[in-house]
């Protein structure tokens, strides 16, 4: 969302005071992404992975994300992304 000249964006959370009359109001949100894959393709995924996230990161409203991996990769969810 872009501001005009008298209007001012920010980022608010959950339970913020109401912005002043006349302001456009951006709520931030928390997205978490599983990701559950065949063994044999975990190599693969993290490269493409790594591979997108200078683009991600650049993107208008991305504020912050954070890639794990799971420490057992037989296990469900290999990939967790919060973002």
């Amino acid at each position: 969302m872009r501001a005009g000249p008298d209007q001012s964006v920010w980022v608010t959370g959950h339970g913020a005071d109401q912005p002043s009359k006349g302001r456009a109001t951006v709520t931030a949100i928390t997205t978490i992404v599983l990701f559950e894959l065949p063994p044999e393709n975990l190599d693969e995924f993290i490269a493409f992975w790594h591979g997108i996230q200078d683009f991600v990161s650049k993107q208008p409203g991305m504020i912050d994300g954070v890639g794990h991996r799971a420490a057992d990769a037989h296990g469900p969810f290999q990939f967790v992304n919060v973002v």
